[in-house]
């Protein structure tokens, strides 16, 4: 980190940093691979499969938790 600081991930940070899936791909799978490539532990969730998360099927709902698991991810926002 600048200024002398802890190396990067090393630092507990007093809120949770999370991005929107969403914003980097509509494949979700491959957005959480990304968030997780950068050693982040949350993701915001808005839109899976082109549906804001209200209007998703308990199926959806499922297999988007499961994978979110599988990446050992959070979820810090839900922008509904």
């Amino acid at each position: 980190m600048a200024f002398g600081g802890p190396a990067r991930g090393k630092t507990k940070l007093p809120f949770e940093v999370g991005i929107f899936t969403d914003e980097i791909t509509q494949d979700f799978q491959k957005a959480l691979e990304f968030i997780s490539s950068y050693s982040l532990h949350y993701c915001e969730l808005l839109e899976l499969c082109g549906k804001n998360l209200m209007n998703l099927s308990q199926e959806q709902l499922d297999r988007a938790k499961a994978l979110i698991a599988k990446h050992r991810l959070r979820v810090s926002d839900l922008g509904t």
